[in-house]
């Protein structure tokens, strides 16, 4: 089975990877990790039906790309399931902007891309889609609606077992790791202002967690800003829910 869990970043992508890390490992299943890169995601999928291994295996794909030949080959599987998340688009900027120490422009040309990728995904495969805002409010039902996704049935202790693991608290003490270079698998990645390095295995980089206040951006941008920012993602903020 292809498990897909994918959407914006900064919207709990990572914090779902790790609920289904850990409902499958509390159901005894073994998985198969891939993060693979916007050009390697229709070569993986492909080598996975031409196997086989998406009947025989379990594989959970982290991913925030999409194109019409990974749509292609997935339209229509009986072996492919998963999520994918989105976040308002306005609290997504701010992040990427101190993620990556991006210029508002360049976070907001980001964000639109990230939200067509959304929209591409959402059209072509069957997934769970999860608010950012629920997920963070609701957590504990997410877990068990993302188990049923799943197929697996879990008791109540199970899901406690989950939100423990997963917790903001475990997740900051992997942070601090991380940016000491503790951590087994580490991956340095460089974009055009920083080397931000990641967990491999967590997918949680050194800057991972951040405030996970819905609204951050009316505290954290200027108000010319706000404004210019919630006039460019109206057609988003309608679409996708948010007041503007």
């Amino acid at each position: 089975m292809i498990v897909l869990n994918a959407g914006v970043p900064r919207s709990g992508t990572v914090l779902v990877n790790a609920i289904i890390r850990e409902l499958y490992k509390l159901a005894g299943r073994e998985i198969r990790l891939a993060n693979p890169l916007q050009s390697e995601l229709p070569e993986l999928i492909a080598d996975l039906q031409r196997t086989g291994a998406d009947e025989t295996e379990i594989v959970l794909i982290h991913t925030h790309t999409w194109d019409a030949e990974t749509a292609r080959l997935l339209r229509g599987s009986r072996h492919v399931t998963g999520t994918i998340n989105f976040r308002d688009p306005r609290d997504v900027c701010v992040s990427l902007m101190r993620l990556h120490d991006h210029e508002v422009e360049q976070a907001a040309q980001t964000v639109e891309a990230y939200f067509d990728f959304v929209s591409a995904t959402v059209a072509s495969v069957n997934l769970m889609v999860i608010p950012y805002e629920l997920l963070a409010a609701e957590k504990r039902a997410h877990i068990f609606q993302i188990a049923g996704r799943l197929r697996i049935w879990p008791s109540m202790r199970v899901v406690e077992r989950v939100d423990a693991v997963t917790s903001i608290e475990r997740h900051k003490r992997i942070m601090e790791k991380v940016r000491a270079g503790d951590v087994p698998g580490l991956a340095i990645r460089q974009n055009s202002k920083r080397q931000m390095s990641e967990d491999t295995e967590s997918l949680i980089n050194d800057r991972h967690i951040q405030s996970g206040a819905s609204g951050r951006w009316r505290n954290e941008l200027q108000p010319d800003v706000q404004k210019t920012l919630t006039a460019r993602f109206a057609p988003l903020l309608k679409r996708f829910g948010y007041a503007e």
